[in-house]
């Protein structure tokens, strides 16, 4: 019955589970090796599921009801915010950092985009120009 197997009375989540509501080949290895019989929603398992890169905001989508998911939205809104004021001072410094770097590979990029597109023009107009009559 997949989604809906118990084991008592703990639902229990399966590999197969993830293949119907269309997880990736990757996402259903990752949880196959971790869980090979499945596993029930713990807080050791979602955190063994976020260590291994499991895509959790994917399965809330798909597995949450829509009380639930509200629930994870807000605290993962939450986190995603707690996140970023951590690193604010970091990520100015870094690109502070990177800044003049990146304005010169803005620079030498932009100029050799514009002569790849030239050259590229040029020969498309060579390739497409008709040939005088007689050459072969």
């Amino acid at each position: 019955m997949n989604a809906e197997t118990l084991k008592g009375s703990i639902r229990l989540y399966t590999a197969d589970d993830l293949l119907e509501k269309g997880a990736t080949c990757n996402q259903v290895d990752v949880f196959r090796a971790l869980w090979p019989e499945g596993t029930a929603n713990t807080l050791d398992a979602c955190r063994l599921a976020a260590a291994r890169g499991l895509d959790l905001d994917w399965f809330a989508e798909r597995f949450l009801s829509v009380p639930a998911r509200k629930i994870f939205d807000e605290a993962s809104d939450a986190a995603r915010k707690m996140y970023y004021e951590a690193t604010a001072d970091a990520r100015k410094m870094y690109y502070e950092a990177i800044s003049p770097a990146q304005k010169i590979f803005d620079e030498a990029t932009d100029a050799a985009w514009k002569m790849f597109d030239a050259a590229k023009s040029d020969a498309l107009y060579r390739a497409a120009k008709p040939e005088p009559e007689g050459a072969k």
